[in-house]
């Protein structure tokens, strides 16, 4: 039995309970508000306060007292923490607390990475006061998540306070030296202290920094290997229990330049590109692993479909109220998802994750331009 505590609105958070109900493995979702997420499906909701960790703790005991948790988990990178700490006192599983804990702040793990030769960029924490230095530089928020509140700025232009964005919970900006390259970010699961699952995926942003694509072959995860496996030693000895990791990384020259470490399972329907690309289905081996599988029975040895894929986010490019996108048909498009709750919901580009309101996986071959097979009518 588990314990979810929130979910991501992406597609892998409702996957993880509507796999719970196929497989019939009991569950219990703790959420604050289930409208909130606008899925239709009878999950087993539990409504409590979870901005209040007391009332989590309090919940969480009395669940584990009368049922057989095996794991307390979440899909949200505001919760990941809590899961983790809780799964950690109530003795579910032996994961550094301490590394994962570091992770929901990027200063503190920049510092960490930074003694481990991970990272070379110069960083700190945003002083408007002084002088940062004369280079083209990111802000961020120390906690933030889903491209929210990121400004690039150029060299020699002065930052004014007053149009940075207030943040929430005494959350502070920091400042990172930009360093040009293509990033990918590493999928890694780990199991019982073992890293049983990795692979590499290319990333494609624009200039606001939100992922507009993700790209899978057996070329790109093969890239880099030598400096792979460095970054997989390091993992290995910090002596995680069971954990998914999203690693946001750059390859400059013969090294890895880190940019973030998410400890959870890759967000944005990463996980349909790794199924469709590899014929894994992470949330399916986790929880068949959850359920006391034998381990010999779980098939993590990916094979490759040939050729590349892709998964293309649909951002619109228009402050306009959507009334349907238009998707020509082609053999080469292999999934095509909406996000309907956020269809419903757009009205106005807001340069993050909230900006993609459906996808479409395709294969990739001979660099097909999938932007010519859709279209949104606006009203």
């Amino acid at each position: 039995m588990i314990i979810f505590i929130e979910s991501n609105t992406s597609g892998s958070g409702k996957k993880f309970l509507e796999y719970c109900n196929k497989f019939k493995l009991q569950y219990f979702f703790l959420t604050k508000n289930p409208n909130k997420y606008g899925w239709k499906n009878d999950f087993n909701y539990l409504k409590c306060n979870t901005n209040n960790y007391s009332e989590i703790y309090k919940i969480c005991s009395n669940l584990i007292k009368n049922y057989k948790i095996k794991i307390i988990f979440s899909t949200s990178d505001s919760f990941i923490s809590i899961a983790y700490k809780l799964s950690r006192i109530f003795n579910l599983n032996k994961n550094n607390y301490n590394f994962l804990y570091k992770c929901r702040s990027k200063f503190k793990l920049l510092n960490l990475l930074k003694k481990n030769k991970f990272v070379k960029r110069k960083f700190g924490k945003l002083n408007l006061k002084k002088k940062i230095f004369n280079k083209t530089i990111i802000i961020k928020p120390n906690s933030g998540t889903g491209s929210k509140n990121i400004y690039k700025i150029k060299s020699g232009i002065k930052l004014e306070k007053e149009k940075l964005s207030l943040l929430e919970n005494n959350d502070f900006y920091i400042f990172e030296e930009f360093i040009k390259g293509q990033e990918y970010s590493l999928e890694v699961f780990i199991y019982n202290k073992r890293i049983i699952y990795k692979q590499l995926i290319k990333k494609e942003t624009n200039a606001n920094f939100v992922e507009t694509g993700h790209f899978a072959s057996k070329k790109i995860d093969n890239f880099k290997q030598k400096q792979q496996n460095k970054l997989l030693r390091y993992l290995q000895n910090l002596k995680l229990d069971t954990c998914f990791l999203h690693i946001e990384l750059k390859f400059i020259k013969n090294n890895i330049e880190i940019i973030e470490i998410n400890p959870r399972l890759c967000g944005g329907n990463i996980s349909d590109l790794i199924q469709i690309s590899t014929n894994l289905d992470l949330i399916k081996i986790f929880l068949n692993l959850i359920k006391n599988e034998s381990f010999s029975k779980i098939k993590l040895n990916k094979e490759f479909n040939g050729s590349e894929y892709k998964i293309q986010y649909l951002i619109p490019n228009a402050n306009k109220r959507i009334k349907k996108i238009h998707i020509n048909k082609s053999k080469k498009i292999l999934e095509t998802k909406i996000y309907r709750d956020k269809l419903m919901n757009y009205s106005y580009i807001k340069n993050n994750f909230e900006d993609r309101i459906g996808h479409i996986i395709f294969k990739n071959k001979n660099n097909y331009k999938i932007n010519k097979d859709y279209k949104f009518i606006y009203k």
